[in-house]
């Protein structure tokens, strides 16, 4: 036989058929077993067909909270089509999975001894398949590279058990009297006036507004601390590790970015602002897709090696943008975005605030569906000043659409880059932007008063000030 063929030929797959009876006979005689392995176990982790289908008719009967013993089971496999045809499963195949020497207390055991043996098989076959791919001339050696840690982390996810495997729920609720005696900690802000610690901020604008000026600035800010200031974003307090993910421009471009953000604001945030670009990686590391749960554990794992590195938690990561990072998410289909909402509710369980910055649509709203802003405690509007010519250079409104905190004094501003400096201007309160954008959309005032948590004379008297009423013009005060 040549090298080719043996190396070609099929495989006898490795398997633990004695463990495999024993999941299934515990089971039959205890069907309390079912929930512990549950969990665990797929029918395919089943190497035998037949005990794969008899688990598949023993969940069956679970689902229907009908009892688990032969009979019914025979009954379940019968009307499945399984107890018929040229390989039936017989009422002695089933009183034969018990050899008289298993313990249904043991079950779970069996069950993880079924599972490695499983997982042995996924990594046989997707090395064989990897194989194949390798021997084609065709073959992307990149790509291929890529493909055996996609496929290494794939089949070795598959091996880790639920944490409620077998247990009891980790999760805890509490009494309001359990909540009033912990120690919660009161909101700190690590840039003023929007983010504070676990948060999410969205900064969203038509390309080529300063978005990127923006987040430098805020996470140049909240890396050096101490009082530093860019524009109106001011951080009081100790400076934070913080992670600039950018995902658009050469690194080259964004190292003269922060550069010309720290001269223009005085600032220095040192080695505490990291920086990351698709171009400065090494050579065969694997591009970064956020939108893929392998690329999100790709970036959690690289802000643990900063973390080991420096001895402390990366507070702050800013995802520079979304368009970019997460290639294949569907912009306009809410259930698309879900992962990667969830994903920085998770970054949040673990002390970590984050920034999320995307691009406008052609009305000048975010694009996309609203799925993008559900788990958001700030939305932050960048855009043009009107009359904006090319040769202003750097220069941008920030308008503030949404908080959920709500701070007091907050203000949109304008802001200019005049030679090396930038001036500020305010342009009105939060709350009479708010009010136009909802009262263009139609909403009542009781409907407004709830959204921005104002009483509903507020907004009466607002509206007739800012010339949305019939009959009143911007500036007149009815009080």
């Amino acid at each position: 036989m040549s090298y080719k063929d043996a190396f070609t030929e099929e495989l006898v797959l490795p398997s633990n058929l004695k463990a495999e009876c024993a999941v299934l006979a515990s089971v039959l005689l205890d069907p309390a077993a079912l929930p512990r392995v549950a969990p665990v176990l797929a029918a395919e982790d089943f190497s035998n067909q037949k005990h794969q289908r008899i688990y598949s008719a023993m969940l069956a009967l679970r689902d229907r909270s009908a009892e688990i013993e032969p009979v019914a089971l025979l009954m379940e496999l019968n009307g499945a089509g399984d107890g018929t045809g040229p390989d039936p499963i017989t009422a002695a195949y089933i009183s034969g999975l018990d050899d008289g020497e298993l313990d249904a207390q043991n079950v779970k055991e069996y069950a993880r001894t079924v599972k490695e043996w499983a997982v042995r098989r996924r990594f046989i076959s997707a090395a064989q398949k990897l194989d194949q791919r390798a021997r084609s001339p065709e073959a992307n050696v990149r790509m291929l590279a890529e493909d055996v840690g996609a496929e290494i982390q794939i089949v070795g996810r598959s091996l880790q058990e639920p944490a409620t495997a077998g247990q009891r729920s980790p999760l805890k609720s509490h009494t309001l009297a359990e909540l009033e005696a912990m120690e919660i900690p009161e909101r700190e802000l690590i840039v003023s006036p929007v983010l504070a610690r676990q948060e999410t901020a969205f900064i969203y604008g038509p390309k080529g507004t300063s978005k990127t000026w923006t987040a430098v600035g805020i996470a140049a800010v909240a890396a050096q601390g101490g009082g530093a200031r860019f524009l109106n974003f001011v951080n009081d307090g100790p400076g934070v590790l913080t992670v600039y993910v950018d995902g658009e421009m050469l690194s080259r471009d964004i190292r003269q970015r922060v550069r010309d953000v720290c001269r223009t604001s005085n600032l220095d945030p040192g080695g505490d602002l990291r920086i990351w670009t698709p171009d400065a990686q090494p050579e065969g590391t694997p591009p970064l897709n956020l939108f893929t749960e392998e690329g999100r554990e790709m970036l959690e794992n690289h802000l643990a090696d900063i973390e080991e590195e420096k001895g402390r938690k990366v507070e702050l990561v800013v995802i520079d943008n979304l368009r970019t990072l997460c290639p294949g998410w569907e912009e306009n289909a809410a259930e698309s975005f879900m992962p990667i909402a969830v994903w920085t509710i998770r970054l949040r369980a673990k002390g970590k605030a984050t920034i999320l910055l995307h691009h406008s649509n052609k009305t000048g709203g975010y694009s996309g569906n609203t799925a993008i802003v559900s788990t958001v405690h700030a939305i932050l509007k960048i855009a043009r000043p009107e009359g904006y010519t090319a040769d202003q250079g750097a220069s941008f409104d920030l308008i503030y659409e949404w908080t959920r905190a709500r701070p007091d004094g907050l203000e949109n501003f304008s802001a200019r880059l005049e030679g090396d400096a930038w001036s500020v201007k305010q342009t009105g309160h939060v709350a009479d932007e708010l009010i136009r954008i909802l009262s263009a959309q139609g909403l009542s005032i009781r409907e407004i008063a709830d959204q921005i948590g104002k009483g509903r004379d507020y907004v009466s008297r607002r509206q007739k000030k800012l010339g949305l009423v019939k009959g009143a013009s911007e500036g007149d005060d009815p009080r």
